[in-house]
């Protein structure tokens, strides 16, 4: 079975360089590198960090290898940057992760039981994936185990490698975004609890339970940025630029807008939010159902926290009426520690770069 994970191996804690790799994610709004030191505990700590907008869109940079070359270039040059080794992440757009549940035979290891039955289940010819697996639960009295399983097309995955490898990069691992946000959640939260991330992109949200230091659930769910300015484009007939510029200032709080609007102005802002807040219900109910599947793999654990990533978490009262509407504690997550002396490129470290300085901490922190 081909895996993402051999193709670059985990860092050895005992030998610990100076700094980290660098993590490189092409995130749906730009581009997102950082790299880490360690401060005199040993805990790590922001060296550099840039988060650059496309030229092009995301897709059209990794399919033009001089413009993604010149953007990483351009990233390089902002930042004091140690050395050219990263760990890179696919698009979540070029990846799939199934969670299936399996047995094994006696004598039998798990990546033949999960190739055998990724065989039953894909109909084209599995060489032209890339399939690896995350454990989730292992054995159970009835003999099912449960994984993630992630497949990508090998195309994906040699042109992604590809434009880094034309850049001057040295690619040390391969990894999907869950595992970024999984080794940061565990990180930046004291105690193994359990954590859900919605993650909101343009047109999709992933849901991304963490317990402990395990990968337990993923969701794709077709609720995003654009179909909430959709919502709004539809009632009030405008432009989606004006859409969501409009939704943008007005935010998702319920408190009155304090801007110094007229009244035309304020009644189109309490219009915009009666349009929006519905929209949010498709959400939620994926989110709900993620809590039934945590407090049932995990045997009556519950879900009190969840961090909200992705463009939405910029707006106002986002996280106040997602909280609202799932009865969770939903924050921005908190970043990292800056090192002494260091100036980063950018303020809103925990939203844009989250999934970059997960990338980053491989090897630092064991990825069990």
């Amino acid at each position: 079975m081909s895996a993402l994970r051999s193709l670059g191996r985990q860092l050895k804690r005992n030998a610990q360089p100076e700094h980290s790799p660098i993590g490189l994610e092409f995130g749906a709004d730009g581009l997102h590198m950082v790299q880490l030191g360690w401060d005199a505990n040993g805990k790590p700590v922001f060296r550099a960090q840039v988060a650059l907008p496309y030229v092009l869109e995301r897709q059209a940079t990794l399919d033009s290898p001089a413009a993604a070359k010149k953007l990483i270039k351009r990233a390089l040059a902002k930042a004091p940057f140690k050395g050219r080794n990263v760990v890179t992440a696919l698009a979540t757009d070029d990846t799939r992760l199934l969670s299936i549940t399996y047995q094994t035979r006696p004598g039998e290891s798990d990546d033949a039981a999960i190739a055998k039955l990724m065989a039953e289940r894909i109909d084209d010819d599995l060489n032209q994936f890339v399939i690896d697996y995350i454990p989730v639960r292992a054995e159970a009295r009835d003999g099912d185990r449960l994984a993630l399983v992630v497949i990508s097309e090998r195309s994906n995955v040699i042109k992604h490698l590809d434009v880094l490898r034309n850049a001057g990069l040295k690619v040390d691992a391969l990894e999907i975004v869950p595992v970024a946000i999984r080794r940061m959640v565990s990180t930046v939260i004291a105690d193994d609890e359990d954590v859900l991330v919605i993650n909101v992109g343009e047109d999709a949200t992933h849901l991304v339970v963490v317990s402990g230091r395990r990968l337990l659930f993923e969701q794709h769910v077709d609720f995003g940025v654009t179909q909430v300015t959709a919502a709004v484009t539809q009632a009030l007939d405008l432009p989606q630029t004006l859409a969501l510029d409009l939704v943008t200032r007005r935010g998702l709080s319920s408190a009155e807008p304090t801007g110094g609007e007229g009244l035309a102005e304020t009644g189109r802002f309490n219009t915009v939010l009666e349009i929006v807040r519905p929209q949010f219900q498709v959400l939620v109910n994926e989110i709900r159902r993620a809590l039934l599947f945590t407090t049932s793999e995990t045997r009556g654990g519950k879900i009190h926290k969840a961090f909200l990533l992705g463009s939405i978490a910029a707006w106002p009262g986002a996280t106040d009426l997602l909280a609202e509407l799932t009865s969770l504690n939903v924050s921005i997550p908190p970043p990292l520690a800056v090192g002494k002396g260091v100036t980063l490129d950018g303020s809103e470290l925990s939203i844009g770069c989250f999934i970059a300085t997960g990338l980053a901490l491989r090897g630092w922190q064991t990825d069990a």
